[in-house]
């Protein structure tokens, strides 16, 4: 059974008949860039991930609480890809956009009954502007992990987020 599951083409027929035929989420890899245990191993977790969705009932295996304020609407998150679940950005939009990066304290140090904690690394906010997009670089080896682009009296705003061991904005 084993020489069974070691062999590409089952896992590639199964990411594109049980997970991506099924619209589940999948990185956006090329299925033959990737080697065999990679590709078992996020065919398995898209497949876990379908399950818990599908099951209308889960409960999360940890979580993080935080102090803020009323007029703080948080439209958008996203962990960050290649940080291990640790580093989380979140859409503010109250009068302006905010973009915050959060650091999440790794999941497997507090016990289950236990929340996690976070701290806030940086912020950035397109001055009387409102973020137009954004998206995340979906290379987890890559230094620039997220691009936005803001709208200010018609004019375009771009900004290029590096994370390394001190968090870096450039606009």
């Amino acid at each position: 059974m084993h020489a069974l599951t070691a062999l590409r083409i089952v896992w590639k027929n199964a990411c594109l008949h049980y997970i991506i035929g099924k619209g589940y989420p999948f990185p956006k890899y090329s299925l033959d860039g990737l080697s065999v245990w990679e590709l078992e191993q996020y065919v398995c977790h898209s497949a876990e991930l379908a399950k818990k969705w599908l099951s209308g009932s889960w409960t999360p295996r940890r979580s993080w609480l935080t102090s803020a304020t009323a007029n703080i609407s948080v439209t958008d998150t996203r962990l960050i890809p290649g940080s291990r679940g640790t580093l989380l950005i979140t859409l503010s939009k109250t009068i302006w956009s905010v973009i915050t990066l959060w650091k999440l304290e790794s999941v497997v140090s507090p016990a289950s009954s236990e929340n996690c904690s976070f701290e806030k690394c940086c912020e950035w906010s397109p001055r009387r502007a409102i973020v137009s997009g954004f998206t995340l670089n979906l290379d987890p080896l890559s230094e620039a992990k997220l691009a936005v682009s803001s709208m200010n009296n018609g004019f375009v705003c771009s900004l290029t987020l590096y994370i390394g061991k001190i968090c870096h904005v450039s606009s």
